[in-house]
């Protein structure tokens, strides 16, 4: 599938490039945390040459890449803000209707076009709320150069690669590539509408190719989507690239139990935060050998 919006890094030699996957306030609270307890062994992956968002990792990554510091980011994207809402009822029913549509659709041009319909159809909050959700939490935030945010045109189920040159608010961008169908609403920019980047995959992680290496964070959550990670990887190993893929340890699952399963509920962040960090302590070495080698 050809994106309908290209970007130019592909062109311009990299040397890191970071890639923070979906998967809701787990998401978030994980992917906030690993990235802060590397940082606290010295491994600043602010610097990135190239950051790529999808729907929650759109979130962190928006925040990251405009290298405020460290306190700074832990208090955006951890706390739960008080006019933050959660999603009502449980996310049960809505992963057995994805699972459905990944069982029965033919082409995965059809099981994202199915996945606008549920996005479109679904009783969520309002886009308003939705954008004042998105801005309540990571405030309002310029485009960095080395930031790419992925949605879905629900017009042509095609995925987009917005960034710093492509005109879009970067505000906008985030909240459209977080707009999980079933959960939160599509959201409007110009004339067209878009929702959550995951639809086509939860990393996206083949816009990294060209990177000597490429850090992926995958939070794992039971989400099946058109396109596959281990396929991404296998196709940035071919070009050249280094990957080293990361996904929460069973601490941080059986903690996300704990706190009732629902990976979108903002409450979760801040324990959840709190195991990222200590296991981006416990694989600090790994990491730095991997990204700080030449």
């Amino acid at each position: 599938m050809n994106d309908v919006l290209k970007t130019s890094h592909q062109q311009n030699l990299l040397t890191t490039a970071l890639v923070l996957g979906g998967g809701g306030s787990m998401g978030i609270g994980w992917e906030t945390g690993y990235l802060a307890g590397l940082a606290d062994r010295g491994i600043d992956t602010r610097l990135a040459d190239l950051v790529v968002g999808t729907s929650a990792g759109s979130q962190v990554g928006a925040v990251i890449s405009s290298r405020m510091p460290w306190d700074d980011i832990w208090e955006r994207l951890v706390y739960p803000k008080p006019a933050e809402k959660s999603p009502s009822g449980s996310l049960g029913s809505l992963f057995v209707e994805y699972d459905e549509i990944a069982a029965s659709s033919k082409t995965p041009e059809e099981w994202i076009q199915r996945l606008g319909k549920l996005a479109t159809e679904s009783k969520t909050m309002t886009e308003n709320e939705q954008f004042s959700r998105i801005r309540t939490k990571i405030g309002d935030l310029q485009w960095a150069q080395s930031l790419r945010i992925t949605a879905i045109d629900l017009t042509t189920s095609q995925r987009v690669v917005w960034e710093s040159n492509s005109g879009i608010e970067l505000l906008r961008a985030v909240s459209a590539s977080s707009s999980l169908p079933g959960v939160w609403p599509p959201t409007t920019i110009g004339s067209r509408q878009y929702f959550d980047g995951g639809a086509h995959s939860m990393e996206n992680a083949d816009i990294a190719e060209g990177a000597s290496k490429v850090l992926i964070l995958s939070v794992g959550l039971p989400v099946k989507t058109p396109f596959k990670l281990e396929d991404q990887i296998r196709r940035l190993q071919e070009s050249g690239s280094k990957v080293e893929l990361v996904k929460p340890n069973k601490k941080t699952y059986a903690a996300l139990q704990q706190l009732g399963g629902n990976p979108v509920d903002p409450q979760i962040r801040p324990v959840i935060a709190a195991c990222g960090r200590e296991q981006g302590h416990e694989d600090a070495e790994r990491i730095a050998q991997f990204w700080n080698q030449s």
